[in-house]
């Protein structure tokens, strides 16, 4: 079986299986708190699986493996800023799940006293904010498809802005956490598989250490990156995590205060042992092609280069799985801006059918989405990709 065809079943099957938790959540979802919260009741290994894989996006498996192709351990302080980030996240606003909290605009409302500038401010703003990481995701899904199955890029916008609504829109959050919580382990269990294979077709790290400049291997590579670009990196990243409002959604909807640090904490850790993986396969990608045009090309050379068909398939469905996650957590996070925040802003009241307009909306946020990432002519470039989730 050849590679691309191995990946095109490897996808469809993964599609299927999404698609079908999906459908099984939109049938017990029947009330609008639901669709937007949980009801509040989701236990810590769910939460940990999501977490966990809406870490791990188009900036980790695009941006950060260019950059460890680039820079050696550098590449790693992309998902170490962000596990770090969701621990002290789970640590220091963790309580917040006592508060009944629904969205990030709320809490910050909260600290403010309840003033209207920075309400109606913050609601606008982080609503807007992940519509773009929506298109940014995306983009990067996209993109993988297009570089390992060969269709035009506007198919695959198609077919990833699909995938991603068919997950976020029928079951709310309880579609989007329990499908994350597979992708979760597709995405480590991959990516175990590939750093596996780069670590004995390379000598081990040792041998790695010889293939690549010895910069690569400095603390964190910072002497091939350099040391302020490096803290500057770590910095904005832990910040992202911190207000990130769909990392409050999640724990606003656990079941316990301690559920939602514990994690939180768990999460953070698994990301940042993953960083480890990242730093491997993009000077694993260097070793074998160090004259690639495009750094953020160096995940997918590997792939469709370098590993036999079935390795390729399930690396694949890890990194397509790793993306879609974000961007059904962006269309959910957004949904529910929109519902709480935005509609009442425009028509002076909640919606009479919350439920109806919330899966309308985010159909609609979705094909946003698709149409402004049809209209790039490119996949995001490494700087966009390294501030997206």
């Amino acid at each position: 079986m050849g590679t691309h065809a191995a990946i095109g079943i490897g996808l469809t099957l993964y599609a299927c299986v999404m698609l079908a938790f999906a459908s099984f959540w939109m049938r017990r979802t029947t009330r609008s708190a639901d669709y937007m919260i949980g009801g509040r009741n989701f236990p810590f290994w769910v939460l940990t699986g999501t977490i966990t894989a809406g870490c791990i996006g188009t900036g980790v498996i695009v941006g950060a493996s260019g950059l460890a192709y680039q820079h050696g351990w550098a590449g790693s302080a992309y998902p170490i800023g962000l596990g770090l980030g969701t621990v002290l996240t789970g640590l220091g606003f963790a309580v917040m799940r006592r508060y009944k909290f629904i969205t990030l605009s709320e809490e910050i409302t909260a600290y403010y006293g309840g003033n209207r500038i920075v309400a109606e401010f913050s609601n606008i703003s982080l609503f807007l904010s992940q519509l773009c990481w929506l298109t940014v995701q995306i983009m990067g899904a996209a993109a993988v498809l297009a570089a390992v199955t060969a269709l035009p890029m506007h198919w695959c916008v198609v077919i990833a802005g699909l995938i991603a609504a068919g997950i976020a829109i029928p079951g709310g959050i309880k579609s989007v956490v329990y499908t994350d919580y597979i992708q979760a382990i597709f995405l480590l269990c991959g990516f175990a598989v590939l750093t596996h294979s780069a670590l004995t077709h390379s000598g081990g790290l040792a041998g790695l250490r010889h293939a690549v400049p010895a910069s690569y291997f400095s603390f964190f590579g910072e002497a091939s990156y350099g040391q302020w670009k490096l803290a500057g990196l770590l910095v904005a990243l832990i910040l992202a995590v911190v207000a990130d409002p769909g990392r409050r959604l999640t724990m606003y909807s656990a079941r316990s205060e301690g559920g939602a640090r514990g994690a939180m904490i768990v999460a953070g850790l698994i990301v940042m042992v993953f960083s480890i993986v990242i730093g491997i396969a993009g000077m694993y990608a260097f070793k074998l092609a160090p004259h690639l045009k495009d750094p953020d090309e160096a995940l997918l050379w590997l792939v469709m280069n370098v590993l036999p068909a079935w390795l390729a398939a399930l690396v694949v469905v890890s990194v397509a799985s790793g993306i879609i996650s974000c961007a059904s957590w962006n269309a959910m996070t957004a949904t529910t801006f929109f519902v709480r925040h935005i509609y009442p802003l425009v028509t002076g009241h909640l919606p009479q059918r919350p439920l109806l307009t919330m899966r309308l909306s985010r159909q609609w946020w979705v094909w946003q989405g698709m149409s402004w990432s049809a209209r790039s002519r490119r996949p995001p470039s490494a700087a966009s990709s390294r501030s997206s989730r």
